[in-house]
C-alpha cells in the first residue's frame, strides 16, 4: 500500500488504514493498486481531496470499476463536490 502514499497519505495514514480496515479490505488495495489507483486519480481530478476519509469510510468504492465511479463523478456539481470534501459521509445521500 505505500503507493498511496503518492496521494498525500503519510505512514501514520497508512498505519491507520491497517488499523483500520479489514484483511479483506487491505489485500484490496494491496492487490489491485492500478485499480485504485485510477479511482482515485478520478477523485482528485474532480476536486475531491480528502482520500485517506474515502479509504476509511467509503472502501466500498474502491471495489468497483473505475468508469462507474467517473460516470457517476461526471454528474457531479461543484456544489455536491464540495459536500463530499466537507464529509465523505454525504456520499450517502447520493446512494453511492
Amino acid at each position: 500500500m505505500k503507493y498511496l502514499l503518492n496521494y498525500d497519505l503519510s505512514e501514520e495514514d497508512l498505519q491507520t488504514l491497517q488499523d483500520t480496515l479489514t484483511e479483506r479490505d487491505i489485500l484490496e488495495l494491496s492487490t489491485n493498486q492500478e485499480r485504485v489507483e485510477e479511482i482515485l486519480n478520478h477523485f482528485l481530478s474532480v476536486g475531491i481531496h480528502n482520500l485517506k476519509e474515502l479509504l476509511l469510510y467509503k472502501i466500498n468504492l474502491f471495489y468497483d470499476n473505475p468508469h462507474t465511479i467517473m460516470n457517476f463523478l461526471a454528474t457531479c456539481s461543484k456544489d455536491t463536490i464540495d459536500k463530499i470534501n466537507e464529509d465523505v459521509q454525504n456520499l450517502d445521500l447520493l446512494n453511492m
